[in-house]
């Protein structure tokens, strides 16, 4: 596309997002379809590499916005309790 002058470009606000890393194929940024999604469905945007990863210990670091300071606190799961 080919912008003219006088054209103004507006970027709508991103949704809800997570950010994977670690031992997966796509660490990235991902912007959920919904303000919820199973980590199941999330890892598969990612390209789904079940193995090289360690299905006993997935660790999801969250932040707590209804608390001062926007506080963050880790918890770990098996995939399988996870949304797998």
């Amino acid at each position: 596309m080919q912008l003219a002058a006088g054209d103004a470009v507006v970027f709508q606000p991103a949704g809800p997002r997570v950010a994977l890393t670690g031992a997966i194929d796509t660490q990235a940024i991902f912007e959920l379809k919904a303000a919820r999604e199973p980590l199941g469905e999330v890892l598969r945007y990612a390209g789904d590499s079940a193995v090289l990863v360690n299905p006993n210990r997935v660790q999801v670091e969250r932040i707590d916005t209804s608390r001062p300071g926007a506080a963050r606190f880790v918890e770990e799961f098996k995939l399988d309790e996870a949304g797998r």
